[in-house]
């Protein structure tokens, strides 16, 4: 993959989602930032609501098969409920972006491979039901 391109998740009515991490190993304890990009390549707007940056999307993150712990505060904040939402509407051909300090959200005290997946639940760009759209699978390094 050439610099600056995103790999993504399979189009659902239109839509896609990619998860970037960081391409250079990171030390036990260092920040890992991740970027969640939702687009619309479909032929009509789509509605995001969302009450937390933090929920916006669920996230599964693994370190080889076993599924990485939530931090106390990613218990915290996946189980808390929301007392409001905003709503983003993303039109044909536009994104939306978002950026996650993981490391806040899930234990990676551990060294070994990481991996993370986002998906997101919306409203049919149809306006039939909802649908899910799911992101690439994207890995990272943690050592010593």
């Amino acid at each position: 993959m050439a610099a600056g391109e995103r790999e993504w998740g399979k189009a659902v009515q239109g839509c896609r989602l990619s998860v970037s991490v960081p391409t250079a190993p990171v030390a036990v304890g260092a920040p890992v930032e991740i970027t969640i990009v939702f687009r619309n390549d479909g032929d009509a707007p789509a509605l995001l609501a969302e009450s937390s940056k933090w929920t916006a999307c669920t996230l599964t993150v693994k370190r080889g098969l076993w599924r990485a712990e939530l931090t106390e505060f990613g218990e915290r904040v996946t189980t808390a409920k929301a007392l409001s939402a905003s709503a983003w509407t993303v039109e044909p051909g536009q994104e939306r972006a978002l950026t996650l300090p993981l490391d806040q959200l899930y234990d990676l005290s551990e060294p070994g491979t990481y991996t993370v997946r986002a998906a997101r639940t919306f409203p049919s760009p149809s306006g039939e039901g909802a649908v899910t759209v799911a992101s690439n699978r994207a890995a990272f390094e943690v050592h010593r």
